[in-house]
């Protein structure tokens, strides 16, 4: 079962399920672009196969400007939708399947926006595109890490709706 906080491997990169969500009529993963590098002909759109879980999975769409990618499962019965949200000011926690960070969102005033972790607890390499969560539900996904002063970048959640209605 593919669910946020997995693996995705792209060749020698790695990162992670950001979220689940409805995606061109199949639910579909989203996870940072930068790991479509990986990839052997990764311009663009139909990168792939990605793996997740041990499944392989296309890619179909670059979110410009966000360092997002839209990820389809080549069997869709084996994803969980996840639960996503409008992020606010406050606690939360940066999720993977082996870890869970917290962390505190400081703005929200764009689509890119400030998040602090404990300096003894800062996401790891291949945490790229991890899902931070408020509440059980994906509020962003980990973007930049700037360990010299134990913060990074979140995307927020707000561009995944703006993701799922072009295509």
């Amino acid at each position: 079962m593919i669910r946020v906080g997995d693996v995705v491997e792209c060749g020698s990169n790695r990162g992670r399920v950001g979220a689940v969500m409805p995606y061109g009529g199949a639910l579909s993963i989203v996870t940072a672009a930068h790991l479509l590098e990986g990839l052997e002909g990764s311009e663009g759109n139909g990168a792939g196969p990605a793996m997740v879980g041990g499944v392989a999975c296309d890619a179909v769409r670059v979110i410009s400007g966000y360092n997002l990618a839209i990820l389809q499962s080549r069997n869709s019965d084996e994803i969980e939708r996840s639960d996503i949200k409008n992020p606010t000011v406050g606690n939360a926690n940066l999720f993977t399947a082996d870890h869970s960070s917290p962390c505190r969102i400081q703005s929200i005033s764009s689509p890119v926006y400030y998040v602090y972790f404990g300096c003894s607890d800062l996401p790891m390499p291949g945490d790229s595109g991890a899902p931070i969560l408020q509440d059980g539900a994906v509020v962003g996904m980990l973007s930049s890490l700037f360990p010299n002063n134990c913060t990074g970048l979140i995307v927020s959640s707000d561009v995944l709706s703006v993701g799922s209605t072009r295509r």
